[in-house]
């Protein structure tokens, strides 16, 4: 009797990437070379306040991830937001 053996995933995760500062003088940099090293697909990145409830660029980040995950539902994907 054979048995059938799923084949091993190739493709790569789906990556994408938020960056954020809450203040003009801290630096996005530190932020997105980590979301290049994870080699994150699409970054989006916003200097606002941590006090402020609705953060657009975080919002179009999670849109993306669903849109991924509807159109993709076999591949990996995650949000990277450390």
């Amino acid at each position: 009797m054979l048995a059938i053996v799923p084949a091993p995933r190739t493709e790569r995760p789906i990556r994408i990437g938020y960056a954020r500062t809450s203040t003009a003088r801290q630096e996005l940099a530190g932020q997105l070379e980590a979301r290049h090293r994870v080699e994150c697909h699409k970054v989006f990145k916003e200097q606002i306040s941590t006090r402020i409830k609705v953060r657009p660029e975080l919002e179009k980040a999670l849109a993306l991830a669903h849109q991924f995950k509807e159109a993709a539902r076999d591949t990996a994907s995650s949000l990277s937001t450390r």
